[in-house]
């Protein structure tokens, strides 16, 4: 039995449960600021598919983007206590990881306009955003996909982009594990 072991679970639970709820938060903000309304609470009270469907899409897409950052935060985790099991350096490893999570939902709300405008300009007579405040679902459905299959595409360019913020320890010729 592993004390430490168990508190690392207890933590990188804790942290995934917390970027969920914040990746959450964001995508569902940003694509009802999309969507003109001022609360997404009315449009789905009202039985509105369409907007569920697009706060899906953009939902999903935070996620996409983001697991990255939880993901790396964990291998770094377990690299530090594998090399020493020093609390401070586990709370930096909080705080890089909580950068690194910060600039992938930045990038993620940025890809969610883009994927919006992309989308409003594929057909450029009709009001998209209107026929999806106005509950049609065709319009949902294919925002949701634009916005998902530009977070697949440019996964791995936001994850290269972002593998610098995370200081992960460096292994030495031996392959013991030194701090970095």
């Amino acid at each position: 039995m592993d004390p430490i072991l168990g508190l690392v679970g207890i933590a990188k639970l804790l942290f995934g449960v917390l970027v969920g709820v914040v990746g959450i938060t964001v995508a569902s903000r940003v694509a009802t600021r999309l969507a003109g309304f001022s609360s997404i609470d009315d449009g789905l009270r009202a039985g509105n598919r369409a907007i569920g469907v697009v706060v899906a899409g953009s939902i999903l897409s935070m996620a996409i983007l983001v697991q990255h950052a939880v993901r790396g935060t964990f291998g770094a985790l377990d690299l530090l206590m594998r090399a020493s099991q020093s609390a401070s350096g586990v709370f930096w490893i909080f705080v890089y990881a909580a950068a690194h999570v910060a600039a992938a939902l930045g990038v993620g709300v940025i890809l969610l306009v883009i994927g919006t405008r992309a989308f409003v300009r594929m057909t450029p007579d009709v009001d998209e955003i209107a026929e999806i405040r106005d509950g049609n679902l065709a319009s949902a459905l294919v925002l949701a996909a634009v916005l998902v299959a530009l977070a697949l595409l440019a996964q791995q360019g936001v994850e290269t982009m972002l593998d610098g913020l995370l200081p992960l320890p460096r292994l030495g010729r031996d392959g013991m594990v030194a701090p970095g």
